[in-house]
């Protein structure tokens, strides 16, 4: 079985990148750059990790065929659009410290 594709959209710490473990594909990108951000989604990612810069808007999310988790290391949700979330189905996880929890980790290992 392929090992499940997590996005990482921003720059986040050694400590969440070690956190994901060697169980899934890291993919980098741009998120901050639209174009470079929606080729990336396009690829067929299962959940992707973004601060702020990345906006994870109705287009973005339509464009991440097959999206189950999108992880926020940071305050609030500005940048996700949450009822195209909900109505996609993906979860929607948030965390003030870049760490994520073991708790927020869980829904990564149903892929």
């Amino acid at each position: 079985m392929a090992k499940p594709k997590v996005l990482i959209a921003e720059e986040l710490s050694p400590a969440t990148l070690d956190a994901l473990g060697p169980e899934f594909e890291i993919i980098n990108c741009d998120g901050a750059n639209r174009s470079e951000l929606l080729a990336c989604l396009s690829s067929g990612v299962d959940a992707v990790l973004i601060r702020s810069a990345t906006k994870m808007d109705s287009e973005a999310i339509a464009a991440a065929k097959g999206l189950k988790v999108i992880a926020r290391a940071g305050v609030g949700l500005d940048n996700v659009d949450i009822p195209a979330a909900t109505a996609a189905g993906v979860w929607l996880l948030m965390r003030q410290h870049q760490i994520l929890s073991a708790q927020q980790n869980l829904p990564l290992h149903f892929f």
